[in-house]
């Protein structure tokens, strides 16, 4: 059975300096100069492993309770340590595992009150399903109100898993911090909040949410005009987002933006870093925690893309194709629409590579709900999200070079009078990879290397597509087709039928057919690269055993996710 992962402030810098000092590293994790300090002189602590000039940033706990994002952080700083595969002359991984270190010590602080320092194990896990159970009631009391099950008073009300807190001993809380104390517990008196808003505190020890704490953030301008309070939803309903508090506050004056230390330090950081002579920002992985998901679409921000010379289209697809690379290792929903230009990622993604927001937890309830499963955060949360980001940095040329390839694509088909929207791109990159598997593993064995990247390359790999495109002949649609004279039908049909009758014994309705063909059509998407090798072995009789078996852990992955036959969002 996997551990309880709980890690506080303490604990992060304690188990980090363990890995730094760990004789079976391969690849030195070395701590640098902090990013930056926050008001309260809390260190943003910034480690690297590798010396090369690409540099991959990967961050945790912009928002303070989303402590599992450190907690994967440091997992990730371990593997990448003892992975010998990792090219370190090449690349560069700078890590920033707690950019809120005040919000994390705050929230942190109470969650040990909670938990107590000399609790067994078991103890722990059942205190943090009992929290996770009484958050995921309290998210659900805004729909009961509107639905009339509630009346509107009970969105002001404690919260039951505030009322977890009720007892604590703030003697012990947050010692040696007395500054912080201080101000947190002012914010919680002169609102009248009950003492455990403390214990899931997203924001700064100012009561600034980071994420939202950008200037041209839509929110300052609606908050500012608003005739009266305003008060945030799900399990914050009873806390303001008008003023400081736990989420949700831009800024400590609506009408004289500012920004806070945490990200002045991160925004120096980026600026410094990528105007290095031959270095470079290739990557930034900015994780979260909230509904299991990716955020990827940069926002079209005209007078930042001619600010900066950004070319849009290049970034639409490189995010993209990154995100299918991740999705088909964490199995993930790849979010395709734009997102409102209101957090300081979305700056960050246009600005400096290809940007990727991780939702690391379908569990929410932060910060300690996802941790109340061990197994399932190990397994579903942990190690696939791992396995996803090793396997963007192996195939990060091929990424740059397909993505090439399918701008000067989307280049010849307007030659054609072809419009492409942005979802027309999404849909032209997953119809090959759906339809011709066999094509697109082909095309990315050559162009893995950089080397590859040729106009003769392009052009008959163009060629190629644009035949396969026009044919009717489909792989998915031939699976359809049920047509058992080729080994690679036979072989996937027996696959097929036996995950189809575990599904249904989950189900109070069988699969329909439509349904069926939803699955077919997503598993040749997201897994084009096995569906390839297995049609390859199964015509030329070799072993397929093993390739059905990735398959059908990288599905069992998708069906705890909860996203097995999920439509593409926002088409």
């Amino acid at each position: 059975m996997a551990k309880f992962m709980y890690m506080n402030y303490q604990d992060v810098d304690e188990q980090i300096e363990k890995l730094i000092h760990d004789k079976k590293n391969v690849n030195e994790i070395r701590e640098e100069e902090p990013i930056g300090y926050t008001e309260y002189g809390l260190p943003i602590r910034h480690y690297t492993i590798g010396k090369g000039p690409k540099h991959i940033v990967v961050s945790g706990s912009y928002h303070a309770a989303e402590i599992i994002t450190t907690i994967f952080v440091v997992h990730l700083m371990k593997d990448m340590a003892k992975d010998p595969h990792f090219k370190k002359n090449e690349y560069t991984l700078d890590f920033i595992p707690i950019v809120n270190p005040e919000g994390y010590l705050i929230t942190t602080s109470m969650q040990d009150l909670y938990l107590g320092n000399n609790t067994v194990e078991e103890e722990k896990i059942s205190k943090a399903k009992t929290y996770w159970a009484s958050y995921r009631a309290d998210a659900m009391i805004p729909a009961k109100v509107k639905k009339g099950e509630l009346p509107e008073t009970a969105m002001l009300e404690k919260k039951s898993y505030q009322a977890l807190f009720d007892n604590v001993n703030l003697e012990e809380y947050l010692k040696g911090y007395p500054k912080i104390k201080d101000n947190v517990l002012s914010i919680v008196r002169e609102n009248s909040y009950p003492i455990g808003v403390l214990a899931a505190w997203s924001a700064n020890a100012s009561g600034i949410d980071l994420s939202q704490n950008v200037p041209y953030n839509p929110a300052i301008k609606t908050l500012l005009e608003a005739d009266g309070p305003v008060y945030n939803h799900l399990a914050y309903a009873n806390t303001r987002k008008d003023i400081p508090g736990p989420i949700n506050t831009p800024c400590r004056n609506l009408a004289h933006f500012t920004f806070e230390a945490e990200n002045l330090a991160m925004l120096n950081f980026m600026e410094e870093l990528n105007s290095r002579k031959d270095q470079e920002i290739i990557a930034y992985f900015n994780y979260h925690s909230v509904m299991g998901k990716m955020y990827q679409r940069p926002v079209k921000e005209d007078w930042l893309l001619k600010l900066y010379n950004i070319d849009y289209e290049k970034k639409v697809i490189e995010n993209y194709v990154s995100s299918r690379i991740f999705r088909s290792a964490n199995a993930y929903d790849i979010i395709e629409s734009e997102d409102p230009y209101s957090y300081i990622n979305e700056f960050l993604r246009l600005r400096y590579g290809i940007d990727i927001q991780v939702e690391l937890s379908r569990m929410g309830s932060n910060p300690i709900g996802p941790l109340a499963d061990p197994d399932t955060f190990e397994n579903v949360t942990i190690k696939p999200n791992i396995k996803a980001f090793k396997y963007f940095v192996q195939n990060y040329d091929f990424i740059v070079n397909y993505s090439s390839f399918i701008q000067s694509l989307v280049s010849k088909l307007k030659e054609d009078n072809i419009l492409f929207s942005v979802y027309q791109i999404y849909d032209l990159i997953d119809k090959i990879v759906r339809e011709n598997p066999t094509l697109y593993t082909k095309l990315q064995e050559e162009l893995r290397s950089m080397e590859s990247n040729n106009a003769h390359v392009i052009s008959y790999f163009y060629e190629e597509l644009k035949n396969a495109l026009n044919n009717n002949v489909k792989e998915n649609e031939e699976v359809k087709k049920y047509v058992l004279e080729d080994k690679f039908n036979i072989g996937f049909h027996e696959f097929l039928n036996s995950l189809t009758m575990e599904l249904n014994n989950h189900r109070s309705m069988p699969l329909t057919e439509d349904e069926l063909y939803l699955l077919i059509d997503n598993i040749f998407r997201d897994y084009p690269e096995l569906i390839a090798n297995i049609k390859y072995n199964s015509l030329h009789n070799l072993e397929t055993d093993e390739l059905y078996q990735q398959l059908y852990s990288l599905i069992h992955n998708q069906i705890k996710m909860g996203n097995l036959f999920n439509k593409p969002k926002g088409r």
